[in-house]
């Protein structure tokens, strides 16, 4: 493998990471290439989070869930490569979504990462996507040759102009005044939203998600491109036994008692704002109802929790035009994702298409490291 000239001549190596067994020693490796970008009191939940995300990964199958380069034994740098199953307009197949990469200092502007990225590669056959990327990470994986996919655009709705009102006008006017100007002004065109919504759909807190769920999956994913599959035991790992979780999930029933559509929540605080997010949403395409019954359910929970902005990633067209239907706004500058080893399965202008994918904030390691608060809504 070449590697730059300063580490031609010494033990580097690229390797998976199994997590048991004689592997356990990278674990306290990887701990001390954590301690010089993290805090020292987050450390003890991103070990608890990390072994959350690599043992119980349900699409797992005996398959690496991180590949590390290695200096003599000791772990410098790490990728994230998770195993999970895709499914292809309701055919599946295995695959990854890249995270969760991290350089020692000393081995950063070496070239090391690119070594990084190309053993890997050397080791892995399935396709995979990546997301969720920094700008240097997003421009070493263009070096590394994935292909680009544009147009992955989060989406955002104001609930509490206040905030952002008074950024501009500084502190002239009260929050309070301002909240109460700005919600009334917003009103008319919540009541009309509201009096849209059919009765006909059922919203449901959800404790956690069983086998109807399995059926839901392989009845809607047809009706999609390429998609992670979102069976029980996938939404079980990300939603329900993920630590330092403070999440709220509802599913929607029809009529006649059948499951067409779940979502996930959350509330997070940036500064003195709170944000909601929709980490994942599935509806049956067949029932719009369900797609826009699950917002207008996430949107009051916002609400009556002081949310300010609500955010949401999607990519599947029709859900996106209910969602301007909403009131959502495409936010100006979109999302990096990238794609590689898709040449076997299919053309360049299918998976470089974002319309081809469905992708959400819960994809990948998205929230997977932050520690919630515990805090009731």
């Amino acid at each position: 493998m070449a590697v730059s000239q300063d580490f031609a001549s010494v033990d580097l190596s690229v390797k998976p990471y199994l997590g048991s067994g004689a592997q356990e020693m990278h674990l306290e490796s990887i701990v001390r290439l954590w301690r010089e970008r993290f805090d020292e009191d987050h450390i003890e939940k991103r070990q608890i989070l990390f072994r959350w995300l690599t043992e119980r990964n349900p699409f797992r199958e005996g398959r690496t869930p991180y590949y590390l380069l290695t200096h003599g034994g000791q772990v410098v740098g790490m990728h994230g490569h998770m195993p999970l199953r895709f499914s292809l307009r309701g055919r599946q197949m295995t695959g990854y979504l890249a995270h969760d990469d991290l350089l020692a200092k000393a081995y950063r502007g070496k070239g090391l990462g690119k070594v990084l990225l190309r053993g890997v590669a050397e080791q892995t056959t399935d396709f995979a996507g990546a997301l969720w990327f920094n700008e240097p990470n997003r421009h070493l994986y263009l070096k590394a040759g994935w292909l680009p996919v544009p147009d992955f655009y989060p989406y955002f709705k104001i609930l509490d102009p206040a905030p952002f009102i008074r950024q501009r006008v500084g502190g002239r006017i009260s929050r309070t005044t301002l909240s109460l100007l700005a919600r009334s002004a917003l009103r008319v065109g919540e009541l009309a939203l509201r009096a849209r919504i059919p009765r006909r759909i059922a919203i449901i807190p959800m404790m956690h998600f069983d086998e109807r769920f399995d059926e839901f999956f392989s009845r809607v994913s047809p009706a999609f491109g390429l998609m992670v599959v979102r069976d029980h035991r996938y939404l079980n790992w990300k939603f329900v036994e993920r630590p330092f979780s403070n999440y709220r999930r509802y599913a929607a029933f029809n009529s006649q008692d059948t499951l067409c559509g779940y979502a996930v929540i959350k509330r997070a605080k940036t500064g003195d704002r709170l944000r909601g997010q929709i980490l994942d949403i599935l509806a049956d395409p067949r029932e719009p109802e369900a797609f826009e019954g699950l917002l207008n359910q996430c949107l009051q929970d916002f609400k009556r929790s002081g949310v300010d902005c609500a955010e949401i990633m999607c990519t599947y067209p029709p859900f996106i035009r209910q969602l301007r239907r909403a009131g959502f706004l495409r936010a100006r500058t979109p999302e990096p994702f990238m794609a590689c080893k898709w040449e076997q399965q299919f053309e360049r202008s299918f998976v470089s298409s974002i319309g081809n994918w469905y992708l959400t904030f819960g994809d990948a390691d998205g929230d997977a490291w932050d520690v919630n608060s515990p805090e009731p809504w």
